[in-house]
């Protein structure tokens, strides 16, 4: 179960007893990071390049593997490697290449491993490690943030992608309203043909890695439409963490969705378990003070009602007050 209560009262819901310092999820969290931040031994995996944060990953111990920086190519296939039966795998990441994320989460998922959230899990880590554990655990200063997973759909490619809003942007409204009362996530094949051939061509060539995701998240118990909501949850978020985005990053990339506990376990993530914010505010004064300062939003979404318009498009019916 997913809680920001004290460690103490998971172990006595758990064992009916109060933690041994080896129970203690929180102390075995820390323990556990303290390892990977004063390592005892050399990096195994090392990566850079690109715009994607280097990468340094090794074992520290018999049963504890460290992660810190992107997901770059070749990661999943280290962790394929190396991982052994309830290994813990402490990730600090920004996240990198969807793929490797999800074959990151492939990997702990064959391993039944854990994950313990060193700073930060964002993105690809976020999408594959955090769905792929069979628990994941959160310190105080810690947080996992999402930003949506592979385009599902037309529909959601278009409403997503900024190539395709500015060539359908008028037509938008229409497919959004065609949506709502039909509940066709399907693009005319008129409209699909006036994206850029190449960019038909990577949708199409995704399939595979959408139905490796998919399968991810039904494993992990997880509502199916979790990852396309962290796509499109800045659009309902708050207006004032639009106006800190816009004001203080000039940007609404840096706004990434981290749902409180109550959200969280309505989703099906009931194996992420959380020591931190309790508010929106704390969990936005968390994001904004820790590297890589991002602008934490924990608009609460409902499955079946996540799709909504480009913020500068307006709806069929005009805003709703959200």
């Amino acid at each position: 179960m997913r809680t920001i209560l004290s460690a103490g009262f998971v172990c006595s819901v758990l064992t009916l007893a109060g933690c041994t310092p080896e129970q203690d999820p929180l102390a075995r969290a820390e323990r556990a990071i303290a390892q990977c931040e004063n390592p005892t031994e050399p990096t195994s995996y090392r990566s850079s390049g690109g715009d994607i944060a280097p990468v340094n990953a090794w074992r520290e111990t018999d049963n504890l593997l460290c992660i810190d920086g992107g997901f770059h190519d070749g990661l999943g296939a280290w962790l394929d490697d190396t991982l052994v039966p309830d290994d813990q795998v402490v990730i600090r990441s920004v996240g990198g290449l969807g793929r490797e994320g999800i074959l990151a989460g492939e990997a702990i998922k064959a391993a039944d491993a854990s994950v313990i959230v060193w700073d930060y899990c964002l993105s690809a880590c976020a999408n594959g490690p955090v769905l792929g554990a069979k628990e994941v655990l959160v310190p105080q200063e810690g947080f996992i943030a999402w930003h949506g997973g592979l385009p599902r759909n037309r529909l959601e490619y278009v409403l997503l992608d900024e190539t395709a809003q500015s060539l359908l942007g008028s037509e938008l409204p229409a497919l959004f309203e065609q949506f709502r009362q039909t509940g066709q996530t399907t693009v005319p094949d008129a409209l699909w043909l006036q994206l850029p051939e190449e960019d038909r061509a990577r949708f199409d060539e995704r399939a595979p890695w959408r139905e490796r995701s998919a399968a991810l998240v039904a494993a992990a118990g997880v509502h199916p439409d979790f990852l396309a909501a962290g796509g499109f949850a800045s659009r309902h978020a708050h207006p004032g963490i639009l106006e800190v985005a816009r004001i203080n990053f000039e940007t609404l990339d840096v706004i990434a969705w981290s749902p409180l506990a109550p959200e969280l376990e309505a989703w099906g993530l009931e194996h992420v378990i959380v020591w931190g914010p309790e508010t929106p505010r704390e969990l936005f004064d968390l994001g904004v003070a820790q590297p890589p300062r991002i602008v934490l939003n924990a608009a609460v979404l409902e499955p079946g009602d996540i799709y909504r318009l480009p913020l500068d498009v307006t709806e069929p019916d005009g805003p709703e007050e959200r």
